[in-house]
């Protein structure tokens, strides 16, 4: 399976294992089973993305409120 224009590959990889199993259990004779699955890295990469993402944004925005609590105060003092 390949995605489409558009599309997320964890999405694709989910709908495609929600229909296999449906068919799997209206097909009881018929046995699938998964050959490849290269989504998990994906989105292992997304996942440690935010994660970064996030973890350099806290200190941005503590950093930017503290040079602007400084300058209200200098201002204050002026």
């Amino acid at each position: 399976m390949t995605r489409s224009k558009g599309t997320s590959e964890v999405t694709v990889a989910k709908d495609v294992r929600d229909a296999m199993s449906k068919f799997a259990t209206e097909h009881l004779q018929v046995r699938i089973k998964e050959a490849l699955y290269t989504v998990k890295p994906t989105q292992d990469n997304y996942d440690g993305s935010m994660h970064l993402l996030f973890e350099g944004a806290l200190p941005a925005i503590i950093v930017v409120w503290w040079f602007c609590a400084i300058g209200l105060l200098l201002w204050r003092q002026q």
